[in-house]
């Protein structure tokens, strides 16, 4: 046997024996072995254990069938085999290849058992850090409560010298701000004003950078800023030519001057050449299409840094990027150099060491800090159904706050949808100044550090919620809303109703004996440095300042009327103001100011009313309407006899020349219309229709459609009043005139003709909606409105000096909205019910 054979022959017999050993040790526990041996590892038998000691194939143990018949087959079979071998075979050559063949055997044996060894490594991966951006619209223009380019204190003079210095030796301008006069700051006010000109000088040089960057080269924002500037100023002088132009426009074509108005044209036209101009030239200095991705982030981002050094200094979404921008150290801790993030991903990472008890596991670098925008998603490039939006922090430098509310709450709730159950969400840090919110206060999330669960429910986030804004209290006053008439008669007055919302500071205290703030209530025309003196604030005339100035009530919402007479004819606007300037420690000025669009007509309402005899109250109606001196009356009453004269405006001999008597309801006083493109040519501003027999031969069915166009069409007011005879009972089978009432007329009662007590008088309970309408309103002064028609009084109607009513049209039930109850009817006792409708509005 050579040399080499034997050594081959002994490595069998070791393998044999490791084999031997192996058995012996799984039948003690050969998993409990490799456990030691490799950390971590698990063994295990896929198909079968055969060292199992339960009970298997005919009640024996598959260790029983290893130790008895597979280990001695794989024994005997080789020896058998050999033995019986005819073939000469030397003695030690056939030992060698009986212990090969029984090693092979065993092995089989064990393979098909499915022996399987997993070994498996853990990585722990580091904890997780949300970061929450609020980019609702309070963190933006709309308040710059940092005016720290302004010396206000002398201890802070050089600081703001150095950093004027500093930004204007990297190409920027810095306006002077409005002076604002010299206070002495308190440590912590001058800490917060430094800590400010901290972050601006870190943003300004760091988006300057990478403008640069953008650009290919420095970036000329000086160039940039003057170009801007022109623009802000002809678009002013645009506005204002634009204005003389609808003025002189809006004048009756008899009035107007040609000559101006063509001065005016090409005036306005020169303008918006220029703007044009210097729009473009900011495509040229962008080098590249506004509309390409690259250049509006470009241009985004010079937004951005102008916003910054903005002269009222900072927005607060300019301090909130930047505190968590990656490599700052605006945030430092005492006696270290860490940013914000930093620390609070530090502090997850030692809370998580502190509670580790895998000595042994593995972590593995990823990144921990994700960033999300959150407001509601109105105003955003990107509309999503949720409160928030995942974003790159570089992105950050490329948008602006466009939400309405901040959503704090929802905001929180759906962070974690975007983290797996195993993700180890340890802090989420939300930056905002609380303003706007529809949920819980910011405030209040600052006092406090909320644990929520996590989806595992093993752990808890904290959420750390850095406030951005002034420290000091804030209050606010916001003008919410002005409502008016669209449209108004020159000579007539206008209602401007003001809705104002106001903090707790600023509102009257009964029970603590304080008076509420003095709010200045100013009306401007056509420009906000244009006041203009109104008539009543509130029902009481205004004859000083002290008559326009509104104390706040104790209610959060408040409101106020400024009545007011237009004097120029033509389209304006006008804007109301609540003071001239911030109160206080107000939070912004910017949501004082509201503007409303009006349009003054110097022309008379065109009216015609249709009546069917001349019951008693036509004949006033008729006698009201033919005095009105802001109308041109038509009536016609079917009834009349033959050659009588149809009422027409009688009040001058000049409107009786202008106003024809109607020879038919639907003539243009001269001739019979027979087509409805032709009648609605009369182009009428109110039509009233009576109580008209709706068999008669003057108005047909045909007309109620005719009607029903004009009101869709010309935008006319359609007055319905109710008859014993006729209107709305024989109404209820004809469709287009159902349409047109505000009431249903088909399930009138079946005593319609017996309900109503006309031997007693009722009178007028007015709605909600009534009081506020404007049909309604006799009196600018709702006390002496109430005192005309009427009020409840503890549950009892206490009538008005106005005299009542002895019939109305019972039943009708109010259609759904948007029609309107305005008026019920109601006799002088205890009101137990709402009681019928007496005068309902559809729009």
């Amino acid at each position: 046997m050579s040399r080499s054979l034997k050594i081959l022959l002994s490595l069998v017999d070791l393998a044999i024996l490791a084999l031997i050993a192996a058995i012996l040790f799984a039948a003690f526990g050969l998993g409990d072995v490799i456990s030691r041996v490799w950390s971590g590892a698990t063994f295990s038998w896929d198909n079968f254990n055969p060292f199992s000691r339960e009970p298997g194939l005919m009640g024996l143990t598959p260790l029983v069938w290893t130790a008895l018949v597979a280990v001695p087959t794989a024994l005997f079979v080789p020896v058998a085999a050999y033995w019986f071998e005819k073939k000469q075979v030397p003695v030690g050559v056939r030992f060698a290849l009986v212990r090969l063949r029984a090693l092979a055997l065993l092995v089989l044996y064990l393979i098909l058992a499915g022996p399987s060894l997993v070994d498996s490594e853990f990585y722990k991966e580091g904890s997780k850090v949300a970061v929450l951006i609020d980019d609702s619209l309070s963190m933006g223009t709309e308040a710059r409560e940092f005016s720290i380019f302004n010396v206000l204190d002398d201890r802070e003079a050089d600081d703001i010298r150095r950093l004027r210095e500093q930004l204007e030796s990297q190409g920027l301008r810095i306006d002077n701000p409005a002076s604002k006069g010299f206070v002495t700051l308190t440590p912590e006010e001058l800490s917060v004003r430094n800590f400010v000109r901290q972050v601006v000088r870190e943003r300004a040089q760091r988006l300057l950078k990478r403008l640069g960057e953008l650009h290919g080269r420095r970036f000329d924002i000086a160039a940039w800023q003057l170009k801007r500037t022109e623009v802000e100023r002809l678009q002013r002088e645009a506005d204002i030519k634009q204005s003389e132009l609808s003025a002189e426009l809006a004048k009756d074509e008899k009035l107007q001057d040609a000559s101006t108005r063509r001065r005016l044209e090409t005036e306005l036209r020169a303008v918006l050449d220029r703007l044009a101009g210097a729009e473009r030239s900011f495509s040229e200095q962008l080098e590249g299409d506004v509309r390409d991705p690259k250049i509006l982030q470009k241009r985004a981002l010079i937004g951005n840094l102008l916003e910054t050094v903005h002269p009222e200094g900072p927005r607060r979404w300019d301090i909130a990027c930047e505190l968590v921008a990656p490599g700052n150290r605006l945030a430092l801790p005492q006696g270290q150099s860490l940013s914000l993030i930093d620390l609070v991903r530090q502090r997850a990472e030692e809370a998580e060491a502190a509670g580790d008890p895998e000595k042994r596991s593995k972590r593995r670098p990823m990144p921990s800090v994700r960033y999300f925008v959150f407001s509601t998603k109105f105003g955003r490039e990107v509309t999503t159904d949720e409160a928030i939006l995942e974003v790159q922090p570089d992105d950050l430098d490329f948008r602006t706050p466009q939400g309405r509310l901040s959503e704090i709450d929802q905001a929180l709730a759906e962070v974690r949808r975007y983290y797996t159950a195993d993700d180890d969400l340890a802090s989420i840090v939300i930056l905002t100044d609380g303003r706007d919110t529809s949920g819980t206060d910011a405030r209040d999330e600052g006092r406090r550090r909320v644990a929520m669960r996590s989806t595992k429910g093993k752990r808890s986030s904290e959420v750390v919620c850095v406030a951005i804004g002034n420290p000091k209290p804030v209050k606010v006053l916001e003008l919410l809303a002005v409502s008016a008439d669209k449209e108004v008669l020159k000579g007539d007055f206008v209602d401007f109703k003001l809705k104002i919302r106001a903090d707790k500071g600023y509102r009257a205290d009964k029970a603590g004996g304080r008076l509420g703030q003095r709010v200045k209530i100013i009306l401007c025309e056509d420009s906000p440095g244009n006041p203009v003196v109104y008539d009543e604030l509130n029902g009481r005339p205004v004859r000083g300042p002290a008559d326009t100035e509104f104390e706040l009530p104790e209610e959060e919402l408040s409101e106020c009327k400024v009545r007011f007479k237009p004097k120029t004819a033509g389209k304006h606007v006008y804007f109301l103001k609540l003071n001239d300037d911030r109160l206080p420690d107000e939070d912004t000025y910017r949501n004082n100011v509201a503007e409303h669009y009006l349009e003054v007509i110097d022309r008379k309402i065109k009216v015609l009313y249709i009546e069917q005899s001349f019951r008693w109250e036509a004949r006033a109606l008729n006698d009201a309407l033919k005095r009105d001196k802001k109308l041109l009356y038509q009536g016609y009453f079917i009834d009349a006899d033959e050659g009588w004269p149809q009422p027409t405006s009688n009040y001058d001999e000049e409107v009786k020349k202008q106003v024809k008597p109607l020879r038919n309801a639907f003539s243009d006083g001269a001739r019979l219309i027979r087509e409805k493109d032709e009648w609605l040519k009369l182009n009428y501003d109110v039509i009233i229709l009576g109580d008209i027999d709706p068999d008669g031969r003057e108005f047909r069915l045909e007309h109620w459609e005719w009607i029903e166009e004009w009101v869709s069409r010309n935008q006319g007011g359609l007055i319905l009043l109710a008859g014993m005879r006729n209107s709305p009972r024989r109404y209820a089978n004809f469709e287009r005139a159902k349409a047109l009432f505000p009431v249903e007329i088909e399930n009138l009662p079946r005593d319609y003709d017996t309900r109503v007590d006309v031997t007693r008088m009722k009178y007028y309970r007015l709605t909600p909606a009534g009081r506020a309408h404007e049909l309604m309103r006799l009196s600018s002064n709702q006390q002496r409105n109430d005192e005309l028609w009427g009020s409840v009084v503890d549950g009892n109607f206490r009538r008005g000096q106005l005299n009542g009513y002895y019939w109305y049209a019972p039943g009708a039930a109010l259609k759904p909205a948007p029609a309107q109850a305005l008026v019920r009817v109601v006799s002088e006792s205890q009101v137990t019910a709402e009681g019928d409708v007496l005068i309902a509005s559809q729009p």
